[in-house]
């Protein structure tokens, strides 16, 4: 699952976006000893399905990994602030140690099982899968697996040559990751990436 956020136009017409789907936030709530709070979920300042705004040239791209046990919500205070500012920010949510929820309804939590593929490793293989989505975003083509109607002006809206990435605790990790993996990411940035599995990053002119 994978969320883009982005500069919109005419929101009033839209729903308000949750901080999170609350099927994920109920399951979230419970895990840590909040279930009875699960009816009072924060909401965001985004609109669900809002025309994308368009003032000049394509949007840049910035990909979000959450932490260890997470969810997509991690840090939407920042995504929003970068949306607000003409970015296009796409968070992930990293199977396997995310709290979600699918179109369908089912709900995913976090595995306690060390044979998941819930390494940092993992997290940057699936930035990259989003990064192939955005340049199908970018050609005019829709990777949404169930072909549901995107909003007005998403495709071809983004511009995959200036992409960057950031990602907080073991999504830091796999941010540095990620960019010595792929050259698509021209930036990056680690908020709080553990140190001692933080990989050496060289930048050359």
């Amino acid at each position: 699952m994978a969320t883009v956020w982005y500069p919109a136009r005419d929101v009033q017409r839209y729903p308000v976006a949750p901080w999170m789907p609350a099927g994920a936030l109920q399951a979230f709530l419970a895990d840590v000893g909040f279930s009875d709070l699960a009816s009072l979920g924060p909401f965001t300042v985004g609109h669900v399905g809002a025309p994308v705004l368009r003032t000049g040239p394509r949007l840049p791209v910035v990909v979000f990994s959450h932490g260890a046990h997470s969810h997509q919500g991690d840090h939407t205070v920042v995504v929003q602030e970068l949306a607000s500012h003409g970015y296009a920010v796409v968070t992930v949510a990293h199977q396997y140690d995310t709290y979600t929820e699918y179109p369908d309804g089912r709900i995913a939590v976090p595995l306690r099982d060390r044979k998941a593929p819930t390494l940092p490793g993992d997290f940057a293989a699936d930035l990259r899968f989003v990064l192939d989505c955005v340049e199908q975003l970018a050609a005019g083509r829709d990777p949404d697996v169930d072909h549901r109607e995107l909003p007005a002006g998403l495709l071809g809206s983004l511009d995959p040559r200036r992409t960057g990435a950031f990602g907080w605790s073991k999504g830091g990790t796999a941010t540095a990751c990620a960019m010595l993996a792929d050259e698509r990411i021209r930036a990056g940035l680690s908020l709080d990436g553990p140190s001692p599995a933080f990989p050496a990053v060289t930048f050359l002119p």
